[in-house]
């Protein structure tokens, strides 16, 4: 993005002796006193409203348009091609090369050397004459007070609360895609049952996206509240985060970026105009007209597209006016989203819960509760009210989505002021009863095979905060970051533990964990208490390295010991992370461990490169560093 200049910079950069011609309106021999008190007169003089509008007026036809249309692209700009496309500019490039040269020399406009050019108005004047320009036409054409304006607002917030039951439906499913890349039609079509608009999110015969699909894309894309690849669009942990905010935090940020993600300076300049008519209409022909809003489809959203994502999202409304031609009016919500103080949501903060395990939530149902909803329920339809089915396959998923049974249970009782029928509250508890009774989880082990040694460990760590659960007869069950700590500690007292390593007899060759309903994250933290298993002697006087690794690798290159460097090795290779080295030549090397053999005559790992899947193989003793966290 261009950098704007202001008229202040542009003057001082110019050649003093064009400043002296500009300051005397182009008479030879004029003098100044200084550049400063040039620049200052000019900037006076070209932020002057009145000095400014008889500019303007004395231009040519052609020459206003032109002004008019970059005035209205603001920070955008435009390059000579744009122009001559346009559909409200109707002349060849050379032609318009012209007349941008003469409104340079007027100091109204300034390229800048990008590939094209790009033409801007100066932000000062840009700020000025917009005002002028808009009062003096909405003067003319607002439309008379008798006109009698018709206009249906309904629901000024209906378009956002679609967007969010949008992301409730993600926030359990994602949204697929079809191999040419587009969204699944019958599962779109089925989400949109929930909505108030009847929205379309395929694209057409073109493979054009239509505009309802690319304003909630361009919202969510806005905040990254989606994730996308060629398969599938997902809730991110941006979108998780944003469905817990209160709604009127979550409208202002939805509003804000559909309004500004496209022709952001027309946005604001057709809600201010038709803010100013004070609900008396404008023509819609008059307002395209003025505004030169070009009717061309393009990649950029044109000026039929930036009226109807206006319309859409509800901050113009359409009227019709005197001898039935169509119109404008800025809407209530125009003034709360380009206002100062909070947006004015409705939200409810009950429902009807029926015998019949049912759910009857209004579609304003506070959106905090919705989202448990989506999570423990199945929504079935959706006219006035949202309805939800309450099953037992529902509510076992809203568990294992992370939802507690007393937590679901709460919330009914408060949706339905604590008149929950008894036969609800009967099935959620009997469901909910063998709810993690018998559970599958991953367990790393620290293994004892000799029965003799088992005390001895049991001893050493059986009452650390590292064990999670003895095993009797077998071993521990420990927290897997804590392996680098107790493998040194385990050596310092003797007992020389044999390390983990990937199972090369095991298919693929790779530790996976994974838990039952495909969750492959393997959550991390990291504790410092090795002192615990110090010896007495070194209590104070040694400090063992403590070995961090998150999701995302960083830290210093660190020599360490062999004993030590094997550690990070493994456990690098158990968590499923890649790490970098440097070489005794000094070569850097980023890579996913695979293999540590140790068993050769010469101690190797082997691994791929992540970028290419490349194979690599460095022999240990090559390696001078390693990069790990302090």
């Amino acid at each position: 993005m261009t950098k704007e200049k202001t008229f202040k910079e542009y003057l001082t950069a110019l050649p003093k002796q064009q400043l002296i011609s500009l300051f005397n309106n182009g008479e030879e021999g004029g003098k100044i006193i200084s550049v400063n008190q040039a620049v200052t007169s000019l900037q006076a003089r070209f932020t002057d409203s009145e000095y400014l509008s008889g500019v303007y007026d004395n231009l040519e036809p052609e020459n206003r348009d032109l002004l008019r249309y970059l005035l209205f692209q603001g920070g955008s700009g435009a390059d000579i091609g744009e122009l001559s496309s346009s559909s409200v500019i109707d002349e060849d490039e050379s032609a318009i090369s012209v007349r941008l040269q003469l409104l340079q020399k007027m100091l109204l406009v300034f390229g800048v050397k990008s590939t094209p050019y790009r033409y801007f108005v100066f932000r000062d004047i840009r700020e000025t004459m917009i005002p002028v320009l808009t009062d003096r036409w909405i003067s003319i054409k607002a439309a008379d007070k008798e006109n009698g304006v018709s206009k249906t607002e309904g629901d000024p917030y209906s378009l956002f609360r679609d967007f969010v039951l949008f992301l409730l439906k993600l926030s359990i499913e994602p949204l697929r895609k079809t191999k040419t890349g587009f969204v699944n039609r019958k599962q779109v079509e089925h989400w949109s049952q929930l909505f108030t608009h009847s929205f379309v999110f395929t694209p057409d015969e073109k493979g054009v996206n239509p505009l309802s699909y690319d304003l909630f894309m361009e919202a969510a894309l806005r905040h990254s509240l989606i994730e996308e690849d060629e398969k599938e669009i997902r809730l991110s942990e941006n979108g998780d985060n944003y469905l817990d905010l209160d709604d009127k935090t979550k409208a202002a940020l939805f509003y804000k970026a559909v309004a500004d993600g496209c022709m952001k300076e027309k946005s604001e300049i057709v809600i201010s105009m038709l803010q100013k008519a004070e609900g008396k209409g404008i023509p819609a022909d008059d307002l395209a007209s003025f505004l030169l809003l070009s009717k061309k489809k393009s990649k950029k959203c044109n000026g039929v597209d930036l009226l109807t994502r206006l319309t859409e999202t509800k901050l113009i409304h359409s009227v019709v006016l005197k001898g039935g031609t169509k119109g404008y009016v800025a809407s209530s919500l125009a003034e709360e989203v380009y206002g100062n103080g909070p947006l004015k949501v409705e939200t409810a903060e009950n429902a009807t819960i029926m015998p019949t395990l049912e759910i009857m939530a209004p579609r304003f149902l506070s959106s905090t509760y919705l989202k448990k909803l989506f999570l423990c329920c199945e929504a079935v339809k959706s006219d006035a009210f949202i309805t939800f089915k309450i099953t037992k396959e529902s509510v076992i998923s809203g568990y294992e989505r992370g939802v507690e049974p007393l937590e679901l249970m709460q919330l009914l009782e408060k949706l339905s002021k604590n008149s929950l029928p008894q036969n609800v509250r009967f099935s959620l508890e009997d469901w909910s009863e063998s709810w993690g009774a018998i559970a599958f989880e991953m367990h790393f082990v620290l293994r004892v095979k000799k029965p003799e040694l088992y005390e001895r460990i049991k001893g050493v760590v059986g009452t650390s905060t590292y064990v999670k659960e003895e095993l009797p007869g077998t071993g521990f069950s420990i927290n897997a970051s804590n392996y680098p700590a107790l493998m040194e500690i385990l050596q310092k007292l003797g007992y020389n533990p044999k390390p983990y390593s990937t199972l090369s007899n095991h298919k693929g060759g790779r530790f996976k964990a994974k838990t039952f309903n495909g969750d492959s994250k393997f959550k991390t933290t990291i504790e410092s208490t090795h002192t615990e298993f110090l010896l007495p002697e070194e209590i104070g006087k040694v400090k063992i390295s403590n070995i961090g690794f998150g999701r995302k690798y960083g830290g210093k290159f660190v020599s360490l010991p062999f004993n030590e460097l094997v550690h990070v090795i493994n456990y690098a290779m158990l968590m499923e992370q890649c790490i970098e080295v440097e070489l005794t030549t000094g070569k850097n090397v980023y890579f996913q461990p695979r293999e540590l053999l140790l068993q050769l005559s010469e101690p190797k790992i082997t691994g791929v490169n992540p970028l290419d899947a490349a194979s690599i193989e460095i022999p240990l003793n090559t390696i001078d560093k390693i990069k790990v966290k302090e």
